[in-house]
């Protein structure tokens, strides 16, 4: 009994115990079913919670997307907007450069009108221009003859005695020559105003034929050296309305002096009798004495150069005398008789001889043909001019000759030898022993003269004053001719001299409609 007590007390205690690990089992079953329901629940907690989030994200990521789509949307009607503006700008940059091309055609259009329309202006300004020209020439080749055919004109009424109307005639011709750019110095008018200003001083200054004379000093204050073949040295001063006798340097009638040389700037000059007689003049002192005999009879030509004297005899000798040691050397000896002899600044020494030749003669002797080709003596020469010489001949004619191609031009006037040429503004000046003294025009093609000055004697030598605008020549008789060349001032001295005006008939009858009636006085 006992035992099935003890037995049904374990049986019972076995059981409970049992029902305690069962318990416990379960117990631990539960807790960990707890533990795993609490990890389900937060595991379901954060699943909750994140679906929530991807709720959230799904419904931001929608609206996100919704909002791109939205965003897509404007974008794309913003795209259609700009190709439609782009296509609008596309057809307003055709339409603007078809509207510039339009503007550019008219543009060319209106400037090629314009410029057809400057190009008829032009031609229309040049057609009047022309006729303006044509009867502006017309007029002022019309006042130009009418300058001849007064001048002519001016000249015949003082041959015959009605000098009134001979000075109102010159003027007038003078005026329309100078206010028409007209040649003042064409023979016509010129002869005129030299005829009838008389603006010439004349004076029988010596006894014997005034052989050689040379200005001296300034163009304000110049003085005049005279030499005469009656032995006469006469020093004078220069005035515009004559000579006025300063020294008498020698008066010894054993002298018959025919050239005076002086070096540029030189206190001194050397006169030469044509017994070959050397007399020094100090031009400070105003004396006069006898220095050499040289013995070399009729000299052709005298020149002072680099401090001696050259003397050129007619029979061709050319000598070199020191002045200081009164000694003479023969440095060139000429196969023909020699006529002129001067030094020039271009050429040096120059001789003409009695065959025609022209030699150019070096200081050591050394000689060069120049020109030979007229055969006539030689009476005088120039060679101012650079490439050109200016020949004087025995018979009256001057030759210009150009050395390079020996082409020539001549000046036909003079009826005998020129004894004096001087160049200057492209005008000849040119004295004879036919009693005249000529001015040329050298620029004209053909060339004509101008008689300045005519005398009844052998005009023997020649000086320009004043610029050129004052001759004085000495002559045969030992007179000395003072007188301008100036057109200007022949004609400013005519109209000083006026006595009257021209009537209203006499211009209509010598110049007529070519201009308006003026009065001169």
């Amino acid at each position: 009994m006992l035992k099935s007590s003890y037995g049904r007390f374990l049986g019972a205690t076995a059981l409970l115990l049992g029902f305690i690990l069962a318990l416990g089992y379960l117990y631990g079953i539960y807790q960990i079913q707890k533990e795993q329901n609490e990890t389900l629940k937060r595991e379901l907690r954060e699943a909750q919670e994140i679906s929530k989030e991807a709720v959230i994200t799904r419904r931001i990521s929608s609206q996100l997307e919704e909002i791109a789509y939205q965003q897509k949307e404007i974008s794309d009607i913003q795209r259609q907007e700009a190709v439609h503006q782009s296509e609008i700008a596309e057809n307003m940059r055709r339409n603007a450069e078809y509207e510039r091309e339009n503007a550019l055609l008219s543009q060319e259009a209106a400037i090629e009108a314009y410029s057809e329309m400057e190009a008829q202006k032009q031609l229309a300004d040049q057609h009047r221009e022309e006729a303006v020209a044509a009867q502006m020439k017309a007029d002022t080749l019309a006042r130009l003859a009418l300058v001849r055919s007064l001048g002519a004109e001016a000249l015949s009424q003082y041959e015959a005695e009605n000098k009134d109307l001979a000075a109102l005639l010159c003027y007038s011709a003078w005026k329309f020559s100078y206010e028409n750019k007209g040649d003042i110095y064409q023979p016509a008018l010129f002869n005129a105003l030299s005829l009838i200003s008389d603006l010439y001083q004349s004076n029988n200054l010596h006894k014997g034929a005034i052989r050689a004379m040379k200005l001296l000093g300034d163009a304000k204050q110049p003085s005049l050296l005279t030499a005469s073949q009656d032995g006469e040295l006469f020093l004078w001063k220069v005035q515009p309305d004559g000579l006025d006798r300063d020294a008498i340097l020698l008066h010894d009638n054993r002298f018959d002096f025919r050239f005076i040389a002086r070096e540029t700037k030189s206190n001194v000059c050397w006169a030469l009798t044509y017994k070959g007689d050397l007399l020094k003049i100090d031009l400070t002192q105003k004396h006069c004495e006898e220095t050499l005999e040289t013995t070399l009879t009729a000299p052709a030509g005298f020149e002072a150069k680099n401090g001696n004297l050259w003397i050129m005899t007619k029979e061709g000798k050319l000598f070199k005398i020191d002045p200081q040691k009164a000694s003479s050397n023969l440095v060139y000896s000429h196969d023909k008789k020699v006529s002129t002899f001067l030094n020039t600044p271009r050429y040096g020494f120059l001789i003409g001889d009695q065959s025609g030749q022209v030699y150019q003669i070096g200081e050591n002797g050394e000689a060069k043909l120049l020109y030979s080709g007229h055969k006539q003596e030689i009476s005088c020469l120039n060679g101012d001019l650079e490439g050109s010489l200016f020949i004087g001949y025995k018979n009256g004619l001057i030759q210009e000759v150009q050395i390079e191609n020996q082409t020539t031009r001549d000046l036909v006037s003079h009826v005998s030898s020129p004894t004096s040429m001087i160049l200057f503004d492209n005008r000849l000046l040119s004295v004879s022993m036919d009693g005249s003294a000529r001015l040329w025009n050298m620029e004209e093609g053909r060339i004509v003269s101008s008689e300045i000055y005519n005398s009844s004697s052998w005009i023997h030598s020649s000086v320009l004053w004043n610029d050129g605008l004052t001759v004085i020549v000495g002559d045969e008789k030992g007179a000395c001719t003072l007188f301008s060349i100036s057109p200007e001032r022949m004609a400013k001295d005519i109209k000083q001299h006026l006595s009257r005006d021209f009537t209203r008939e006499e211009w209509q009858y010598y110049i007529g409609e070519l201009a308006e009636y003026e009065t001169y006085k």
